[in-house]
């Protein structure tokens, strides 16, 4: 289905804008310059700033921080655009690319709602960091929130004010056993997405799901231990680690493609070694399930039929390193692997 056309080595993943996009180069040991790609994959711009670190690049801006903590905005059109630098940490871990906002935590600048547009703090929830993780969904924060103690998490959501709406605490009800030592530890949130525009589905690490009504906290359903789930329309593709099932966003229910314990089957044998479906990184593009193995020491990219679960493409990533990143922009594939390679393929009934 594709076929490798460039391999850049330190080279952070991609991040799009029309035919081109940015990337942080670097050396070893070296935080890097950020580099404008264009289609032909040669570079027209790169930062002036030597330690660039983090980058989003979203409503038509190139946004990064440096490691002095500065925040940079440039146009990503014209990147020779400076839009405005401000002394500000952040890190872009929640950032909402509807609204061009950030929800941002940290110790030196404390909680806060960042405007990406025009690099102001819209709202700070506190002078010091709290402990939550806040992502901006509609015109909510939905927090995941360590209780006091370190005893599990609960759920909350608030409006842009900081007042809370409601509240749930997953550290009694969503209880697990520690594979590690065996021990009981309290309930943790481990994924939360956003559904049918008012619906929050929240998964509990190693025990429940739950969906909840957005604006009220009403539960619509609950169900048990999930993982990554692609949401496509109503169902989800949840994969756990080496199985792989489909989730009725309606009403939770499961639906299996026939397999014992919903285990993907082995990919066929690879240079006299068995290859595990162990996995993670599943994504949806083009009508097909894409899933990043893992196994021998060989990494793989599998494309995975959604009707079905059959294989549809197995392909073997050059690389010693495990890849960790998968993505699609016009007709490329894009994977980035844990050595800070970044491999790019062209789609092979485009090539030329």
């Amino acid at each position: 289905m594709y076929d490798l056309i460039k391999k850049f080595e330190y080279t952070s993943e991609p991040h799009f804008y029309e035919d081109s996009f940015y990337a942080r180069n670097w050396v070893p040991r070296a935080t890097g310059v950020i580099k404008r790609f264009e289609k032909d994959l040669n570079v027209s711009w790169e930062s002036p700033e030597k330690d660039a670190f983090y980058i989003r690049c979203v409503g038509g801006l190139l946004v990064y921080t440096t490691k002095e903590g500065e925040v940079v905005c440039r146009n990503a059109a014209e990147p020779n655009i400076l839009n405005y630098r401000k002394n500000l940490v952040v890190a872009f871990n929640n950032t909402n690319e509807e609204t061009l906002t950030s929800c941002e935590n940290n110790r030196k600048s404390g909680a806060f709602l960042f405007d990406l547009k025009k690099g102001e703090i819209i709202k700070r929830f506190s002078e010091k960091p709290i402990q939550s993780t806040a992502y901006r969904m509609k015109d909510l924060l939905v927090m995941r929130t360590r209780n006091e103690g370190n005893s599990g998490h609960s759920f909350q959501v608030r409006d842009l004010d900081f007042d809370l709406l409601w509240e749930r605490d997953f550290s009694e009800i969503c209880k697990y056993e520690d594979s590690l030592n065996g021990k009981e530890k309290p309930g943790e949130v481990a994924n939360i997405y956003l559904y049918d525009e008012n619906k929050i589905i929240v998964g509990c690490r190693n025990s429940k799901t739950f969906c909840f009504e957005l604006n009220t906290g009403n539960l619509v359903w609950e169900g048990g231990m999930t993982g990554n789930i692609v949401i496509q329309g109503d169902l989800g593709y949840v994969s756990t680690g080496m199985s792989l099932f489909r989730l009725d966003l309606k009403t939770g229910a499961r639906i299996g493609y026939g397999w014992e314990n919903n285990r993907l089957p082995d990919l066929p044998e690879y240079n006299g070694y068995t290859i595990w479906p162990s996995g993670h990184g599943l994504t949806y593009h083009n009508g097909l399930l894409w899933y990043l193995v893992f196994s021998n020491g060989y990494s793989f990219v599998v494309a995975i039929n959604p009707q079905d679960g059959h294989y549809e493409w197995i392909h073997c990533v050059d690389t010693v390193n495990k890849v960790m990143d998968i993505a699609f922009h016009q007709n490329r594939m894009f994977l980035h692997d844990s050595g800070g390679a970044l491999h790019i393929y062209q789609k092979m009934d485009v090539l030329g």
